[in-house]
């Protein structure tokens, strides 16, 4: 993946530079949201890994990492979601920054063992540095889009 940034409306784009994140254990990290600017000058783009070989060897987490100074380089991951025993995978984390300037996130979930979809997830973060642990939510499907109206509405797509 690469990014670019454009200052005059999108008239005019920067050369693209590679998106480089860690990669977690038995996969690779690709990325699952556009870039959000933060109010501190940081970028934060949410990421999702993929496996190399077997899905059994991938350490699955969703999480977010930040940009500080306009490179390629994207760090300090910050956990949104992740299963310690490795059965729940968070799949497709979808964000949007609320009107009071939070973030929600929306996860497909998927169970290992049975293999089955679960529930949609929801998870909160205040600054997108920590995140909620995720909770079901009452719809089901694949991945889900989050929309906020400018009256501070949000629907799930």
């Amino acid at each position: 993946s690469y990014w670019c940034e454009s200052h005059d409306g999108g008239r005019a784009w920067s050369k693209g530079k590679p998106i480089v994140t860690p990669d977690p254990r038995g996969g690779f990290s690709v990325v699952s949201s556009p870039i959000i600017p933060l109010s501190s000058a940081e970028r934060m783009i949410a990421i999702e890994p993929m496996f190399r070989e077997s899905v059994e060897t991938l350490n699955h987490e969703a999480a977010v990492v930040f940009n500080r100074n306009g490179g390629s380089a994207w760090s300090d991951k910050a956990m949104m979601a992740r299963d310690s025993e490795h059965r729940i995978f968070y799949f497709d984390p979808r964000l949007a920054r609320l009107k009071d300037g939070r973030f929600v996130a929306f996860y497909w979930t998927h169970d290992t063992q049975t293999d089955e979809s679960l529930q949609t997830d929801i998870g909160w973060s205040d600054d997108g540095h920590g995140w909620t642990k995720p909770a079901p939510t009452p719809f089901w499907g694949f991945l889900t889009l989050p929309l906020v109206f400018s009256d501070g509405r949000l629907l799930a797509v």
